[in-house]
């Protein structure tokens, strides 16, 4: 892809992105995520112990109040909740005599503490049915050209191992640095997979040195990067990942502006043009050894 191809697509990047904090949709989705408690280090322990897979949890009320109902015979998470107390006690003044206010009656302050934790249930998003509930990056869902060898093609652009696996938190993929490979959930679409293979290749290409540093990149720009580039990439690719992408730096995009996007512009420009003129030469070769061994048949 050319310099100015690029610049035109990487311009496409930011005002998808910053329609999405525009947007209604985006909104919606605050206003929905505002509804779950912030739980503490020692519950988000207890959640994680009893189901690993969970991603938002809430009581059975608070489900029922977004217009989602605990599954018949689903086990509840149990985790630890305050039991607060309140104590009254007569203002005094200075001198010790008790205040009252117009109407003569003494003033009373009212004390809240803390008495007790208590066991209480929630339920994971997974354990519930009904609503649709607001989302950003929906998963892709389609096909993809030349799947195979535009895959193969890819897996040749990094040194890590490429393989498929089952995702217990949801995500699409993830780069193990410390193993040197690429997980692809095995759930994805053609679509999916492809996006994900680029997003994940360049945190292989860009962050292993981040990953091994002591004071590392912030993983929302590493994200941030990684996500662009794979926009980048798939639309030379001929491939519609704009919503998917443009949301996903929006969740990202802690700062509720574009300002990390465009400062990691040029290194998002210099790596996509590296990706797109490598994966030119190993296509071509993809194809080569394709009809070498049509020949040979």
């Amino acid at each position: 892809m050319g310099h100015e191809k690029t610049k035109e697509v990487l311009k496409q990047l930011e005002q998808g992105v910053r329609g999405v904090f525009e947007s209604e949709r985006y909104k919606d989705y605050l206003r929905f995520m505002a509804k779950f408690h912030r739980y503490s280090y020692h519950n988000t322990l207890l959640i994680m112990q009893q189901k690993q897979d969970a991603t938002m949890v809430a009581g059975y009320n608070a489900w029922k109040n977004m217009g989602r109902n605990v599954k018949k015979g689903e086990k509840g998470i149990a985790i630890l909740a305050p039991s607060f107390k309140t104590s009254k006690r007569q203002v005094t003044d200075k001198d010790g005599r008790s205040v009252t206010d117009e109407k003569g009656e003494a003033v009373l302050e009212v004390e809240k503490y803390l008495s007790r934790y208590m066991l209480v249930y929630v339920f994971d998003l997974s354990q519930t049915d009904g609503k649709p509930m607001p989302e950003l990056a929906a998963p892709l869902e389609g096909e993809v050209k030349d799947f195979k060898k535009v895959f193969r093609a890819l897996e040749g652009l990094s040194t890590y191992s490429v393989r498929y696996g089952e995702m217990t938190d949801g995500a699409h993929g993830c780069c193990d640095y410390k193993k040197q490979e690429i997980v692809l959930s095995s759930e994805n679409s053609p679509l999916q997979t492809i996006k994900t293979l680029v997003h994940e290749l360049a945190h292989a290409r860009l962050h292993h040195k981040d990953h091994a540093e002591s004071d590392p990149k912030n993983r929302s720009d590493r994200e941030i990067e990684a996500e662009s580039i794979a926009f980048v990439v798939s639309q030379y690719l001929g491939l519609d990942v704009g919503r998917y992408s443009f949301d996903y730096i929006v969740d990202w995009s802690k700062d509720k502006e574009v300002d990390r996007l465009k400062a990691a512009l040029g290194t998002i420009a210099r790596e996509a043009d590296a990706m797109i003129a490598q994966f030119d030469i190993a296509l071509r070769r993809e194809r080569g050894q394709e009809q070498e061994r049509d020949r040979s048949a």
